[in-house]
């Protein structure tokens, strides 16, 4: 499946590098290859990594916002109206991905909340694994059965699969699928990321990546839960200078998640 490539002008991004110390051959099944961090208005990199058993090639962007520094919210879309870049640009977002799934008619698949008001009530169904909640303007991704009312998100997304718990990889993931994926990760540090995976991946390998020690300097990945992938992936981010970095999704979505700057 095709999907709109990056734009970017001339000079935005920084030189491309290689990694200089990479695992020991057998100490890992993902490598990083390549990687570039991106002129942009919050921290963000691209990236490709590659199998060590088949040789096949992943390439990634990944924005690493500053909880201190900004908020992330659920943005709705009724009729997936608008685009994802028309909706950051709106919204005057930093960054932002497309959200969680809905169904044939656009309404919303599973809990949404946003700004304190839930647009969608919860729902129990297999792929709704997990959910994407921030109780105090710090995001944490929390199991179904972890959550309660009680906590009383100002922003929540249920979405699914969960593909890292605790470090590890998600057992049972499908490894027969290959697709392009957006999804939301935390670290150990208390830090967010949101990531677009350009190449098509499978669910259980795209956990393998994600779970593997050391593959970005500093990043220790202890959850990530899949968004809505395929034709729905993806990425904008706002640029310095020059022109916003542009991921586009090939079908419109019912949600987008949006990071601002603190008020």
């Amino acid at each position: 499946m095709l999907i709109g490539g990056f734009r970017r002008a001339a000079g935005m991004l920084l030189p491309l590098f290689l990694l200089a110390c990479q695992p020991a051959l057998g100490a890992t099944a993902w490598r990083l290859q390549q990687q570039q961090a991106l002129d942009t208005a919050v921290p963000a990199l691209r990236a490709v990594v590659k199998s060590a058993a088949t040789e096949t090639e992943v390439r990634l962007s990944l924005v690493l916002p500053d909880p201190a520094r900004t908020r992330l919210r659920i943005l709705d879309n009724p009729g997936n109206a608008r685009g994802l870049e028309q909706a950051m640009r709106d919204q005057t977002c930093l960054a932002g991905v497309n959200g969680g799934y809905f169904h044939p008619d656009s309404s919303p698949l599973g809990l949404v909340v946003s700004n304190g008001r839930q647009l969608h009530p919860f729902e129990r169904a297999k792929l709704l694994s997990g959910l994407l909640i921030v109780p105090d303007r710090q995001p944490k991704l929390i199991r179904v059965k972890e959550f309660s009312p009680s906590l009383k998100p100002s922003e929540a997304l249920q979405a699914g699969p969960f593909l890292v718990d605790r470090g590890q990889p998600v057992r049972g993931l499908n490894s027969t699928r290959p697709a392009p994926r957006t999804l939301i990760l935390t670290d150990r540090r208390g830090r967010y990321g949101l990531a677009a995976i350009e190449s098509p991946v499978t669910l259980a390998d795209l956990a393998a990546i994600l779970a593997t020690p050391g593959l970005f300097d500093g990043l220790k990945i202890t959850r990530a839960l899949n968004l809505d992938g395929g034709g729905s992936t993806g990425l904008w981010v706002h640029a310095r200078t020059g022109e916003d970095l542009y991921l586009a999704e090939r079908n419109r979505v019912r949600n987008f998640l949006c990071v601002q700057a603190s008020p």
